[in-house]
């Protein structure tokens, strides 16, 4: 049997991508703050603890450095949005659009 067989080569290339992005995506799901790894998210938890507004102002200025995702910061408390002004949206509300000027 020949050790460069083209299947065994694939199938070895094949596993090591799937291995390679099981490891990567399963960072992307959890809420960073609670145990900041880097200075960037030190930072950015920093930034979280100020308010919606300076976090997503952060983001915004840093985010050709970076690449960071605001909801990855954001805590989970509806107070942390009200401090914005901002309401998160409820995934059981409706979006209903009101049209002016028609009957």
């Amino acid at each position: 049997m020949n050790s460069t067989n083209p299947q065994r080569i694939f199938r070895i290339g094949l596993s090591c991508l799937v291995l390679g992005c099981a490891g990567t995506t399963s960072v992307q799901a959890e809420y960073r703050c609670d145990d900041p790894q880097g200075v960037v998210d030190r930072r950015a938890c920093d930034k979280a603890k100020e308010g919606p507004a300076a976090l997503r102002l952060f983001i915004h200025r840093t985010r050709a450095i970076y690449g960071l995702y605001f909801y990855d910061y954001a805590p989970r408390d509806e107070a942390w949005w009200r401090a914005d002004g901002v309401k998160p949206a409820q995934e059981d509300q409706p979006e209903i659009a009101k049209v002016v000027g028609r009957d």
